[in-house]
């Protein structure tokens, strides 16, 4: 599967798999992620299971099968598609360890039913980054191959103060788990760095009136604006404080922001600095 990770969270995933693999010659994985946001995810995922089936040097006389869910980046569908692929499929076997989700709120939701449901199933993001899931006791059977969102709001900080050298600012965030959660860490980093907010406003997922948010950005008088919420969120909102006369604003965005940012052409913004998984 996908591994963009420090070295030691392979190790982290491995602690599951010797108690799966030894109790079975079959090996049955869900896959809970959001197509539409993530195809590159879930095209590895498909590929890694072809992979393994296809080789004797990997899992040698296990079969791995796998039943796949879009959970839609929503925490509501995540929680029944958990409950699904624990307790439905595979004809009613459920699944040995889940992939997913592909959003922090999602993965939060479903790996919370899965423990309060009393299923012992391993939950294993490949993006799934905010802090919130660092919380091994609020979250005992999820993992992840991606960082925490705290080193990224620690750059965020680095970026408005050394790139930019500003210290007045406004934030936006959306209200799910790595918007909030991110921004929370932001606004810590901030405060150390004596930055001053001169406003912070937020949205909610999917929501396309964002016209009191932008009233208080364009009220405080903010020319640099750092953002953090889901990539289908982003464009949207900027484009609604752009057209509402945000045009001399320069953004500053998490790596989801910077994704959509790089499909929009350069004459939208005035200016942009951002995170993004550097490839190797």
């Amino acid at each position: 599967l996908p591994v963009d990770s420090e070295n030691e969270v392979p190790e982290l995933m491995l602690l599951f798999a010797p108690a799966i693999v030894l109790a079975t010659a079959e090996l049955r994985l869900g896959v809970m992620l959001a197509p539409d946001i993530s195809a590159g995810s879930w095209a590895a995922a498909v590929m890694a299971v072809q992979e393994i089936n296809s080789r004797t040097d990997l899992l040698p006389n296990t079969t791995v099968r796998f039943a796949a869910w879009d959970s839609a980046c929503d925490p509501s569908r995540a929680v029944l598609r958990a409950h699904d692929l624990a307790e439905v499929a595979f004809d009613g076997l459920g699944a040995h360890a889940i992939v997913g989700a592909t959003c922090s709120g999602a993965s939060k939701a479903a790996a919370g039913y899965l423990m309060h449901a009393g299923h012992r199933v391993p939950l294993l993001s490949p993006s799934s980054t905010s802090a919130e899931l660092s919380d091994g006791q609020a979250h005992p059977y999820f993992a992840r191959t991606s960082p925490s969102d705290a080193a990224q709001s620690s750059g965020l900080v680095d970026l408005v103060a050394h790139l930019l050298g500003v210290e007045r600012l406004a934030t936006v965030n959306s209200l799910d788990s790595y918007g909030a959660m991110g921004m929370r860490e932001f606004r810590r980093h901030a405060a150390s760095r004596n930055m001053q907010i001169l406003a912070s406003t937020t949205f909610a997922n999917g929501q396309r009136d964002f016209s009191s948010s932008v009233d208080v950005l364009l009220r405080s008088g903010a020319l640099v604006v750092v953002l953090f919420c889901q990539s289908f969120d982003a464009s949207p909102f900027i484009e609604a404080v752009q057209a509402a006369g945000g045009e001399n604003i320069t953004w500053v965005g998490s790596e989801a922001v910077t994704h959509a940012v790089d499909n929009m052409s350069p004459q939208q913004l005035r200016g942009f600095a951002g995170l993004s998984p550097a490839g190797g």
